[in-house]
């Protein structure tokens, strides 16, 4: 048993004292969740800014603004406290030979400050659940080395929960990154902690026909950016705040 589905677990024993569903992934589709997740995003830039840490260059509150985003919200009784934007066809060509082959792309994770869940740990379990129903065999992400200290203690939770680092260096606007792939997993009893409803793209389900197929989203948001050429360009995802632990 991995160290990730150990947690998984444990967190579903705590929750046959709760009430049933007490965690539920789902798309950002209202302008009201979309505001909400801009605001929670805008929060943590505002508290890296404090600690005297670097932010991305990038506008990342107003990726949540854009419909066009397979944006997805981590709520706990209907309160956001994450929020990311997920790329089931992900073109990362700009992370090499360690790109290549299909993944699912977790980019610009923010969790909400002071909150006392294990935020990264309940979005790994879901994502590596949810890379495997999609027929997926991993999950992948990038987050930014704002120092080698609080780098150090991020690397070392990722590393427990099953994350491995592929590798790390400058990204192409010479902002220092690393690179994550965990192994995707089903894990059958999550749907009794974690609801979801971020639905499954009916170009990947055809892939795998065992694998339960919900409504297709009717946009494919990032992966649809396109260059001067008309070709898909590169998800930048060395640009995203990354899986980010709670200060």
């Amino acid at each position: 048993m991995s160290a990730a589905e150990g947690c998984a677990l444990r967190h579903i024993a705590d929750s046959r004292r709760t009430p049933l569903h007490t965690y539920e992934m789902r798309p950002l589709r209202t302008d009201a969740e979309r505001a909400e997740a801009r605001a929670l995003v805008q929060d943590r830039l505002d508290w890296l800014t404090y600690c005297g840490l670097p932010v991305p260059s990038e506008d990342v509150p107003s990726l949540f603004r854009d419909r066009r985003s397979e944006s997805a919200g981590l709520f706990r009784n209907e309160v956001l406290i994450a929020c990311m934007i997920l790329d089931w066809e992900p073109d990362l060509s700009h992370w090499g030979s360690i790109g290549s082959g299909p993944a699912l792309l977790l980019d610009h994770v923010h969790t909400l400050s002071r909150c006392s869940d294990n935020v990264l740990e309940l979005i790994t379990v879901w994502a590596s659940d949810y890379a495997a129903r999609l027929g997926l065999p991993h999950v992948r992400t990038e987050v930014p080395v704002l120092s080698v200290e609080p780098f150090a203690r991020c690397f070392s939770r990722l590393q427990t929960m099953g994350w491995v680092l592929k590798w790390a260096g400058r990204a192409d606007h010479d902002e220092p990154i690393a690179r994550f792939e965990l192994r995707a997993e089903r894990r059958h009893d999550l749907a009794a902690l974690i609801s979801c409803t971020v639905s499954f793209p009916s170009a990947l389900a055809s892939w795998n026909r065992n694998i339960s197929v919900g409504p297709a989203s009717p946009s494919r948001g990032p992966a649809e950016r396109r260059t001067s050429a008309g070709a898909p360009g590169p998800r930048r995802g060395s640009l995203s705040l990354g899986l980010k632990g709670d200060p």
